[in-house]
């Protein structure tokens, strides 16, 4: 594997160009299951990283290699390839946070609003990059590894000159077409609506204010504890909902003359795509199977009709399903967005690799124009208060 976790992060990936710019794809690739090497997957990748492009080997439909397959090429923004731990190019929890993390961080600090999405099948590692180990200074994830690096660059810029910082948090999950608030601890199903200036959004969510990663953690333990999770063939725990976790960063720069800024970042950890006959799903799991495949065919079909449209006018289907309704500014609205798409190494799952990539490969064609969420205090006091009322 010819592939350096760490690299440089180029202008384009802090987002700080004025035009409005292409989804950032990055690509994660974890190490085989002990699932997978027992079902004679071997431990031999057929995935092949060479700097940011991946080359997928020619098999055939036994996942043999054979001269009469094709072997396939994707290129991202970033890849990063965590199959073997003693290699020296294995990109670690931290390795995947400096590369795709940061740059949200400084955008959001900078009044842009951003969104990590975590996409591919059951099992692929979504939930382990996104979350991790919360207690484990290693192995946890990009979303706590994010909460605390923000409030260290919140304390730096307040050294910097006087401001006021405000981060308030919420959790929810789509769980068969309802969403639930996570920190509520009822199963109340919400509605998602769309603002003019606000764009979607949830009326009744509970917003916690916190203070420090301590009681971010409180704030997901808490959440998880409620999110739906269970044992299939392919997961021992595999994420039977879409999961939704913001941050809401609202800065006051002092004095008359200063700015109000606000940012908003969505860190989406997505259910995975599942196949019956490799899940043994039945009953429940199976109806949650077939939600789960419902919803994530909703977003094929918005991204589909995104990157096909650019320069064009389209009207994607946005509300076909809750999950797209929700992710609409993040697709194509006022965010900087990233999809983090996490993939096995293993030719037992090179269909599904597969499939995630090309997905991949459609998410990069599609522009979003994320813009600056601040307001001169002098403009906010010459102008009359207009009462906004959502749709």
């Amino acid at each position: 594997m010819a592939q350096k976790p760490k690299g440089s992060v180029s202008k384009s990936a802090t987002g700080v160009d004025a035009a409005g710019s292409n989804i950032r794809v990055a690509v994660r690739i974890r190490p085989f299951s002990a699932a997978e090497l027992a079902d004679g997957g071997g431990s031999t990748p057929v995935l092949e990283v060479l700097g940011n492009t991946i080359l997928a080997k020619a098999v055939d439909r036994f996942g043999l290699e054979s001269d009469y397959a094709q072997e396939k090429s994707f290129t991202y923004d970033q890849v990063f390839a965590s199959i073997d731990k003693d290699s020296q190019n294995f990109a670690t929890q931290e390795h995947v946070f400096e590369g795709v993390g940061v740059p949200i961080l400084e955008n959001a600090l900078d009044a842009y609003n951003g969104c990590l999405l975590a996409y591919g099948q059951t099992g692929s590692g979504k939930s382990h990059s996104v979350t991790g180990e919360l207690n484990s200074n290693v192995e946890k994830g990009l979303l706590p590894r994010a909460c605390e690096r923000l409030f260290e660059m919140v304390e730096k810029r307040k050294q910097e000159g006087p401001m006021q910082a405000t981060v308030l948090a919420s959790y929810l999950e789509i769980y068969q077409e309802k969403l639930f608030d996570l920190q509520a601890g009822t199963h109340s199903d919400l509605p998602v609506r769309l603002h003019p200036t606000l764009g979607p959004h949830v009326p009744q969510l509970i917003e916690t204010p916190v203070r420090n990663i301590k009681e971010v953690k409180e704030v997901l333990a808490f959440g998880n504890t409620n999110r739906a999770v269970a044992a299939t063939a392919m997961n021992a725990k595999s994420s039977r909902s879409h999961a939704v976790f913001t941050i809401d960063l609202r800065i006051s720069h002092g004095g008359v003359a200063g700015k109000d800024m606000q940012s908003k970042i969505h860190f989406v950890d997505l259910a995975g795509s599942e196949k019956q006959k490799k899940t043994h799903a039945s009953g429940e799991r199976l109806q949650e199977g077939i939600a789960i495949n419902v919803s994530l065919s909703a977003l094929s079909r918005v991204i589909q009709a995104l990157s096909a449209a650019q320069g064009k006018m389209a009207q994607p289907p946005f509300r076909e399903s809750k999950l797209t309704l929700l992710l609409k500014d993040a697709l194509s609205g006022n965010s900087r967005t990233v999809l983090l798409a996490c993939i096995s190494p293993s030719r037992t799952n090179l269909e599904e690799s597969i499939t995630t990539l090309e997905f991949a490969s459609r998410c990069k064609l599609i522009k979003t124009n994320a813009k600056k969420n601040e307001q001169d205090k002098k403009n906010i006091a010459r102008k009359p208060f207009i009462r906004e009322e959502a749709n």
